[in-house]
């Protein structure tokens, strides 16, 4: 079962309701996503998609935002990844990809990040998700795949608030999985 995603979401200062919001107002100055992002976000939302089917487990009901959707302006999302699990915890990812061998997220943007953290201060339930092994490691990429494949790719993923990001070096070994 999928821990963790209560410290994200907590009410503090942020009115819940069953549908995904629109932040309005000044954004996170979001750049224009690589294509080396794409296959850590793909390998996030296949495994999500497919882990969370499984009767007993939270559903998740992703809403992937078009490109003119995503950025800095009014009524446009801040993170790369939108969903809710079940019909209540809101899912607010963004997503980079970490060169393995320098130990740094490709893509981050430091004036993004201080947004992302007033963000979580407001109580949006926001997060960075990262890839910790290489991409022909992920078991998402793996051909014939394993039979719990999604279970192994999500704990392959570490996520992280934005408070406990220092920047683009993260503290790996300190930050949970998505499964965690």
């Amino acid at each position: 079962m999928i821990i963790g995603w209560n410290s994200w979401t907590s009410t503090t200062n942020v009115e819940r309701t069953n549908s995904i919001f629109l932040l309005e107002g000044k954004g996170t100055g979001v750049p224009r996503k690589s294509g080396k992002e794409n296959w850590v976000q793909a390998a996030i939302t296949g495994a999500l998609e497919v882990y969370c089917s499984t009767g007993g487990r939270p559903q998740f009901r992703q809403f992937p935002p078009f490109a003119n959707q995503q950025g800095d302006r009014m009524r446009q999302y801040c993170g790369d990844l939108i969903g809710i699990l079940d019909n209540a915890r809101t899912i607010l990812l963004e997503i980079k990809e970490r060169e393995c061998r320098y130990n740094m997220l490709n893509e981050f943007n430091q004036e993004q990040h201080e947004y992302n953290l007033r963000f979580e201060d407001l109580g949006v339930p926001f997060g960075y998700a990262y890839n910790q092994t290489l991409e022909s490691d992920l078991e998402y990429n793996k051909f014939p795949r394993e039979v719990n494949w999604p279970e192994i790719t999500l704990s392959q993923i570490k996520r992280a608030t934005p408070h406990e990001l220092p920047g683009k070096c993260p503290n790996v070994h300190e930050h949970k999985t998505l499964l965690d």
